[in-house]
């Protein structure tokens, strides 16, 4: 048979992660204040790990007995510590930027239009 692919064992996760969340109430029209200060924090928190991996790879690529003791040490961590991975997260902290700034101007918009004269 063999293992479940990645795309279904995320799914079945985020799926989970939905049903727990919608069931203490957290998500009512779009979610609660407090969920998405979560979302901004988290968003943070990635950024600060993408800068702690970008500076790691500068360090690797600008210092030569970081290099020598990684070759000799654990070559496959080459791979990680070359830039390649720090310009892949900057990729996806960008692309997550981007799609939360979306969700915000969305709900914002969405709230806007409910408003009622009273």
């Amino acid at each position: 048979m063999g293992l479940p692919a990645v795309s279904s064992a995320i799914e079945i996760v985020m799926k989970l992660l939905y049903e727990q969340i919608s069931s203490t109430g957290l998500i009512l029209l779009g979610g609660s204040v407090t969920l998405k200060r979560g979302y901004v924090v988290i968003f943070a928190q990635f950024g600060l790990i993408v800068f702690f991996v970008y500076g790691l790879s500068a360090e690797y690529r600008s210092n030569a007995y970081q290099q020598d003791w990684i070759l000799r040490k654990a070559p496959w961590l080459q791979y990680f510590v070359n830039g390649y991975l720090a310009a892949m997260l900057l990729g996806v902290f960008i692309g997550g930027g981007v799609l939360l700034a979306a969700d915000y101007w969305r709900n914002k918009n969405k709230k806007s239009s409910l408003r009622t004269v009273g």
